[in-house]
């Protein structure tokens, strides 16, 4: 069975929601482009440890080459502008299964 890499986004604070509107556009953009995999998203989440995130996104790559291809692309850095100024805050990390 061939390997998979999960990009598991959790976002602690969202900031503008315009600016989030812009983020969520130009990344849908650029997951198109690219071809992933969106395994969900959501904003519909129970806190049972540790910090409540306000969405929690997971995207699936082939490789964690090509998801690192993904986070350093143009257009994948349009999209990174929205979320400016510490207005929001995410965790983001690459998972292998």
């Amino acid at each position: 069975m061939k390997n998979k890499t999960l990009w598991i986004a959790c976002f602690e604070k969202i900031g503008p929601k315009k600016d989030f509107q812009n983020y969520f556009f130009y990344a849908r953009l650029a997951i198109k482009k690219y071809k992933v995999k969106i395994r969900f998203a959501s904003n519909h989440i129970i806190k049972l440890e540790g910090k409540k995130f306000k969405r929690i996104v997971c995207l699936e790559f082939n490789n964690q080459s090509s998801a690192k291809k993904f986070f350093n692309s143009p257009e994948y850095c349009r999209a990174k502008k929205f979320l400016k100024n510490d207005q929001s805050v995410r965790n983001l990390n690459l998972l292998n299964i």
